[in-house]
């Protein structure tokens, strides 16, 4: 063994200066506190969950702003529960959670709403006026319409991105290059071919050609052999 590390060994882990066993006491003060102040809200938050699952009169719950982890046991409570459990608001500013039971018509216009930033205010249904006897009711009276829902006018296509763009001005400039290359050396697509005929057959036709041009050159050169 290095005389190094026996003196190591001996002399122990090297002492700590004040500020540091300082620092150190302080971080162990604000995690026991913290744990004590998550304990606390746990039970709160289950008392009144419950209170608020067995009361039949509420339907949706909102509970103050808090952090990720505070939010997490109120998820989990409520999900013990059988509620529904949302996030709304900007993190670490208004971030919240609502709770719902799941007999609450819970709409997605409501939803949009909360995650606005703004509070639910639903639409008073307004109550059918009677008709008054003096009125006519006629069966060839016009029955009422609903108006018309508003159209979304914004398309739903996609515009290029730059990369799209440049990919379709290659394929338009090499389609440019392809057709005055046609256009100078007479090549012709396959599609706008008028002879079909394979190289073979185009070979077999060369040569019966030849041969009639042979024996014409045989007969001028001997008429014995028309008579």
């Amino acid at each position: 063994m290095d005389i190094r590390e026996l003196l190591s060994k001996q002399q122990g882990p090297p002492p700590q200066s004040a500020s540091r066993k300082k620092e150190i006491a302080e971080a162990r003060k604000a995690d026991e506190a913290r744990k004590k102040y998550l304990a606390n809200y746990r039970l709160q938050a289950t008392n009144a969950i419950a209170a608020f699952a067995a009361d039949s009169a509420r339907l949706k719950m909102k509970f103050s702003p808090a952090d990720k982890t505070v939010r997490s046991i109120v998820h989990e409570i409520a999900e013990g529960h059988e509620l529904v459990s949302h996030s709304f608001g900007e993190e670490g500013v208004s971030r919240h959670v609502y709770l719902f039971k799941k007999e609450y018509d819970l709409t997605e216009a409501e939803l949009q709403c909360y995650r606005a930033g703004r509070k639910w205010e639903p639409s008073p249904v307004l109550p059918a006026r009677a008709v008054a006897p003096s009125e006519p009711t006629t069966s060839n009276a016009l029955p009422k319409t609903e108006p018309l829902p508003s159209l979304n006018l914004q398309s739903p296509i996609k515009p290029p991105n730059k990369s799209e763009r440049v990919m379709a001005r290659l394929a338009a400039r090499s389609a440019e290059l392809v057709q005055i290359s046609r256009d100078s050396f007479g090549d012709v697509p396959v599609a706008g071919k008028t002879d079909r005929r394979t190289i073979a057959q185009v070979q077999a036709d060369i040569q019966a050609k030849k041969k009639r041009k042979l024996l014409e050159v045989e007969r001028e050169a001997d008429p014995r052999d028309d008579s």
